[in-house]
């Protein structure tokens, strides 16, 4: 019998390619969605969303200080009351994901979700992006989705640091 000089022939005649690329494809089909899912390992918007609140991130209440003359703020009593509404966005039966977003989308520029943060840090001496992962800390369901924080922080990263 003549030897093949087909790729696909060599490829079914060695099984243990097969083997490994069944293997390969099971994890990233089956397997890893399903660690996922019971939180054995994070999704690609669980890790965005871990590393969102660094020192240079509009999620950090410090970040509106390093702007220069020119820095678009907030007056104190809007950032204040917008503070108040991201506190108060999660319920007993669900979290008003909207009113969260309509907060954030209020803002010309990282440097105004950076001073609402700062606000939410005076008012509650809490992290406004932790409280937005997990507002108590006790139960775990509470908190805005990985898909909401994921479309959060895609909203925010888009936004012009300090000058609209």
């Amino acid at each position: 019998m003549a030897k093949s000089n087909s790729l696909v022939d060599d490829l079914f005649e060695n099984k243990t390619l097969m083997v490994i690329g069944g293997g390969i494809l099971a994890y990233f089909i089956i397997v890893k969605p399903l660690l996922v899912k019971v939180g054995l390992a994070k999704s690609s918007d669980q890790i965005r969303n871990d590393t969102a609140a660094t020192n240079e991130s509009a999620w950090n209440p410090n970040f509106w200080k390093t702007g220069t003359t020119g820095t678009l703020l907030l007056h104190q009593a809007d950032a204040d009351n917008y503070a108040e509404i991201i506190y108060n966005y999660f319920g007993v039966f669900n979290d008003d994901y909207n009113s969260v977003l309509g907060v954030i989308k209020s803002c010309r520029t990282k440097s105004q979700v950076s001073f609402i943060a700062y606000a939410f840090l005076q008012k509650y001496n809490k992290d406004m992006y932790s409280w937005l992962r997990k507002p108590d800390g006790i139960d775990p369901l509470d908190g805005l989705s990985d898909d909401h924080l994921a479309e959060l922080n895609n909203y925010v990263s888009k936004l012009p640091p300090y000058i609209a």
